[in-house]
């Protein structure tokens, strides 16, 4: 996990499930143009995003630093299509694709880096 996560890691995996391990979270923002994240129920513009090695997971973030508060959802990753980082003139941000068809264009806040949440991702997916 990153050095943020592992600051937060008793708050992140409070609502696992038992044997599930929590690879890596961070703290994103939906990107202005969403492509479809209206039709999916994020917990708000900014909150936070985290990776196990069973599910794609979102936590509501306390207004002021972005703490995970509560996990509102969550995906199976077999219902996860890909995610992947996509560049946009000088900003790099995610994009999550679900088997739904559901898009969420995020990018990352507070300085944060989405890298680790795609990089982790492809990293499951090729011993699966």
């Amino acid at each position: 996990m990153n050095r943020w996560a592992d600051q937060h890691a008793s708050r992140l995996e409070a609502e696992l499930d038992d044997g599930e391990q929590l690879l890596v979270a961070a703290r994103v923002a939906l990107a202005r143009r969403t492509g479809g994240g209206s039709t999916f129920p994020v917990p708000g513009r900014i909150f936070v995003l985290g990776l196990t090695d069973r599910r794609l997971l979102f936590w509501r973030a306390s207004k002021w630093a972005g703490h995970p508060v509560e996990m509102t959802t969550s995906v199976e990753l077999d219902q996860v299509a890909s995610i992947d980082r996509v560049r946009r003139l000088a900003a790099t941000r995610l994009r999550v694709t679900l088997a739904t068809g559901s898009i969420l264009n995020l990018e990352a806040t507070w300085g944060g880096s989405v890298r680790a949440l795609s990089d982790t991702f492809h990293a499951l997916r090729s011993h699966h």
